[in-house]
């Protein structure tokens, strides 16, 4: 009997998990025999080792990784979203800017990460400084149990904390980040590589990031005029927007862009938008 291929990924939770459920299934239609196992990673170094000496495949992080004898390849964008307890008063903001956080205390993981890595995911160079900590989490229900009772914010791409008690909200001046996958440098055997491909052919389907920006405000039942407001865009563009996101997903009204969203989660897998 033929051996079976195998597929040993890590993902971080924040890093697209729609994306990542869309391509594992298109892997395993094509090769549905395949041995594949996907653990949770927050960027430990150690599962950064496991990648570079061959006990991972490959692993899905967000933001900038730099580790010897792994390369890293861009995959999408994810706007970057605050997330509070559903009765904080940010949560009665449409929209948020950096200002309104920074001064904010936030938790700390356990995981020992890269300096570097680490000092991108809390927006260290934005602040200034080191956020201001209280506590810490030992897993991930621990930072959202922390955020639900107002101790604590979180900062992470969309589509992560949509629980719940918990409300996100953009941060519209955070620079977008980079998902991204790494593997060693080395030629991928067939399936990593008909992973990585499914992956590249699912953010090709996406709407843009401008585009995801402004259908998720569609959703909540904002006008033009109002997300213009929002975003300090004109009504124009904003129309322009609503009509390539109804194009783009094959739409035949605003109506149905909202649906979509809201019910089918094209932006956010799980929770309530923007």
């Amino acid at each position: 009997m033929r051996p079976l291929e195998s597929l040993r990924i890590a993902v971080m939770p924040a890093a697209a998990p729609n994306s990542v459920a869309w391509a594992l299934n298109r892997v395993l239609r094509r090769s549905p025999r395949a041995d594949v196992t996907v653990v949770h990673s927050w960027g430990a170094a150690d599962d950064l080792t496991a990648v570079r000496d061959g006990d991972l495949d490959a692993a899905i992080l967000v933001g900038p990784v730099d580790f010897p004898g792994l390369q890293t390849s861009p995959l999408l964008m994810r706007e970057r979203y605050a997330v509070v307890a559903e009765d904080h008063p940010l949560a009665a903001k449409p929209i948020l800017r950096f200002d309104d956080i920074i001064d904010l205390p936030t938790f700390r993981r356990p995981e020992r990460v890269l300096p570097a890595w680490r000092a991108y995911w809390l927006n260290v160079e934005e602040r200034g400084t080191e956020p201001a900590y209280l506590g810490s989490s030992r897993c991930e229900f621990d930072a959202f149990v922390a955020i639900a009772n107002g101790r604590v914010v979180g900062v992470a791409p969309d589509g992560w904390g949509r629980r719940p008690g918990l409300a996100t909200r953009l941060v519209a001046d955070l620079p977008a980040v980079e998902i991204v996958l790494i593997t060693r440098r080395e030629r991928p055997k067939p399936l990593l590589n008909a992973f990585s491909r499914a992956l590249r052919d699912h953010a090709d389907q996406e709407l843009t990031l401008a585009e995801r920006r402004i259908a998720a405000f569609v959703a909540r039942g904002y006008t033009d005029h109002q997300i213009a407001n929002f975003l300090h865009l004109s009504a124009r563009t904003v129309e322009s927007h609503v009509a390539n996101a109804r194009r783009r997903l094959n739409l035949r009204s605003r109506a149905h862009l909202a649906v979509q969203v809201t019910e089918q989660a094209v932006l956010h897998p799980t929770g309530d938008g923007p």
